[in-house]
């Protein structure tokens, strides 16, 4: 009798007792857009935070991460991107996480004459050495990863070097659709364009920017195997082909007619090897 008792009083509270659910796993935010820092973001999204990476680790398409504090996500793109210092990674459940390059060890070169600049950021990127080109006042400068191979190279150019620790954000390698992300030699296999051969169209000369632009203009081209000729600190020639025009385009230099004939620097622009 007692155990019909409790069962019917069990029942009658089931009835109007609900059943209170588990609580659900935390889902881990994803992040599956990048917006470039020259980008503005659309909407109300807000910094979820900061991640802090060296250059080597910005090359991604699916790992989990952590931000600067801490808190666990996933980067889940499409494929794999370039991440460069001030993008931001949209994440599935609102707001975004900046990245932020790393200080690491890094080689700064420098040059007396500007000339000289401009031709070994031509040198650096017929060998695909990632670059990053800052100014200190008002004198561009080099920056590489510490590499030996590469230090012997620029001291054999006449460069004054400097190994210090600082960010490392390499200049985007510019191709048949502008910006395209590049392996980690600085190199996009997805447009291999390599015309090695000297061509005989007319030259043109690319003027206007400041020396900082001239020689990302010098590795942009060296880095697809194309000749230059560096005619001052702030103007180089180059075979007249769609190429260059969208690199100079990219960079905001001017197109001009050659005013000479092309003499191209002499280098390794016919070497298909890859440095390393």
């Amino acid at each position: 009798m007692k155990m019909t008792q409790l069962s019917a009083t069990a029942a009658a509270v089931e009835k109007i007792t609900p059943l209170v659910p588990e609580a659900p796993q935390s889902v881990m935010p994803r992040a599956v857009q990048v917006v470039t820092a020259a980008l503005p973001v659309l909407g109300p999204d807000a910094a979820w935070g900061t991640i802090t990476l060296p250059h080597a680790d910005r090359h991604r398409r699916r790992i989990r991460l952590a931000t600067d504090d801490g808190r666990a996500f996933l980067l889940d793109l499409r494929e794999a991107v370039r991440l460069a210092d001030g993008d931001r990674l949209m994440l599935d459940q609102g707001g975004h996480v900046v990245v932020r390059a790393a200080p690491e060890a890094v080689i700064e070169a420098e040059t007396a004459d500007r000339r000289d600049l401009v031709r070994i950021a031509w040198h650096l990127g017929n060998r695909h050495v990632p670059l990053a080109v800052t100014t200190h006042i008002v004198t561009p400068r080099l920056r590489i990863s510490r590499d030996l191979v590469a230090r012997d190279l620029l001291g054999r150019l006449g460069a004054h070097l400097t190994e210090t620790v600082a960010p490392f954000d390499p200049e985007p390698i510019l191709g048949a659709a502008g910006i395209a992300a590049g392996d980690e030699h600085g190199h996009s296999h997805g447009h291999h364009d390599h015309g090695h051969a000297m061509k005989a169209s007319a030259a043109v000369d690319l003027v206007g920017g400041t020396g900082a632009d001239t020689a990302r203009a010098a590795w942009q081209i060296g880095n697809r195997h194309r000749p230059v000729q560096v005619v001052d600190g702030w103007r180089i020639r180059a075979s007249d082909e769609p190429l260059v025009r969208r690199i100079a385009a990219a960079l905001g230099l001017r197109v001009l007619p050659a005013a000479d004939a092309f003499e191209p620097e002499p280098g390794a622009y016919a070497d298909h090897g890859h440095h390393h």
